[in-house]
C-alpha cells in the first residue's frame, strides 16, 4: 500500500515540466492520506474485535464480519465488472484495428493493381513503339531494295 507510487512498467512520461511536478505532489499527498486512513481503519477494526471479544458480545463480531465481508464483495464485484469492461473495450479496439487493417490492405491491393495496370500499359506502349520501329526499318529496307 505504501508503494503505490512506484508501480510502473516503463511507460511513464520522462519530461519534468511544472504540470507533471504538480501532479506528482498531488499523488504523493493522496497516497499519504490514503495510507493514513487505511492504517487507522485497520487499527479501529482490530481494537473493536479485541474489545468485543473481551466483553463477550458475539453479535457485534458478526456485524463487523458482515460489514468487512460486504466491503470485500463490493470490491470483488467492481473488479469483475472492470475486467469485463476492459475485455470488451480491448475486443472493440482489436476489431476496429482489424477493420482499419483490412481497409489498409484493400488500399494496398488497389495501389498494387494500379501499378500493375500502369506497368502493363507502359509495356504495351513500349512494344508498340518497337513494332513501329521494326515496321519503319522494314519499310526503309524495302524502299532501298525497290530503288535498286
Amino acid at each position: 500500500m505504501a508503494n503505490l507510487h512506484d508501480i510502473s512498467w516503463g511507460n511513464r512520461a520522462t519530461s519534468d515540466n511544472k504540470k507533471n511536478e504538480e501532479t506528482r505532489k498531488n499523488l504523493e499527498q493522496f497516497r499519504a492520506a490514503y495510507l493514513i486512513v487505511w492504517i487507522s481503519l485497520n487499527a479501529v477494526y482490530g481494537y473493536a474485535i479485541i474489545y468485543i471479544q473481551r466483553t463477550s458480545q458475539d453479535f457485534f463480531i458478526l456485524v463487523l464480519t458482515v460489514l468487512v465481508t460486504g466491503q470485500v464483495l463490493i470490491k470483488l464485484s467492481a473488479a469483475i465488472v472492470n475486467s469485463i469492461y476492459e475485455c470488451i473495450t480491448a475486443c472493440r479496439l482489436k476489431n476496429r484495428g482489424q477493420h482499419y487493417r483490412e481497409i489498409r490492405e484493400d488500399d494496398h491491393k488497389i495501389k498494387e493493381k494500379a501499378v500493375r495496370d500502369i506497368n502493363r500499359d507502359k509495356f504495351k506502349q513500349d512494344r508498340l513503339e518497337l513494332m513501329k520501329k521494326d515496321v519503319n526499318a522494314n519499310l526503309k529496307v524495302n524502299t532501298h531494295k525497290n530503288r535498286r
